[in-house]
């Protein structure tokens, strides 16, 4: 396996950002299926490097992950003017698509998230269901009202009206 942080600069975002790649040593011919890693809120990209046995299933399957960092987003647009989803879905996703073999086919192409990535991964799912062929949703926040005290930046992604605007995704 091979495991490569990529640093980038984001024209949409404005900013250095780290994309994270596991690769697996033998990669057939052809696209290869990729899984989307989505991280939760008080972790970035390398949580599931460090808390998963995410390269024993690589290698089972041949698939390579990519784990972007997404910083607190939730993986959307922030109220703030920050395009995180802009940038997922219109930079980072087409670059590496042209930069290594990633199949672009539906039915290779897999999301998963955890806790602030769950929600993120139910938010793709339901605003992108033709990009991905199954979506895992772990432990997703849902309960807004739960995360307030520890996250005082909340109106920051979804504004001040954050459980209005929830609730329509």
């Amino acid at each position: 396996m091979a495991i490569l942080k990529l640093e980038r600069f984001s024209k949409i975002l404005g900013s250095q950002k780290v994309v994270r790649l596991v690769i697996p040593d033998q990669i057939c011919t052809g696209k290869v299926t990729v899984l989307w890693l989505f991280h939760g809120l008080g972790d970035d990209g390398s949580c599931w490097l460090r808390k998963t046995r995410l390269e024993a299933f690589l290698a089972e399957k041949q698939i390579i992950a990519i784990i972007p960092d997404m910083a607190r987003s939730f993986y959307q647009n922030m109220a703030d003017g920050q395009l995180y989803q802009d940038y997922l879905l219109n930079e980072l996703m087409p670059q590496l698509q042209k930069l290594l073999p990633l199949s672009l086919a539906p039915k290779h192409n897999y999301l998963a998230g955890n806790s602030m990535g769950g929600f993120g991964a139910l938010q793709f799912a339901f605003k992108y269901p033709q990009k991905f062929r199954t979506v895992f949703a772990l432990s997703p926040v849902v309960a807004f009202n739960a995360i307030k005290p520890f996250m005082p930046d909340l109106n920051s992604v979804f504004g001040s009206n954050y459980l209005k605007i929830i609730y329509k995704i």
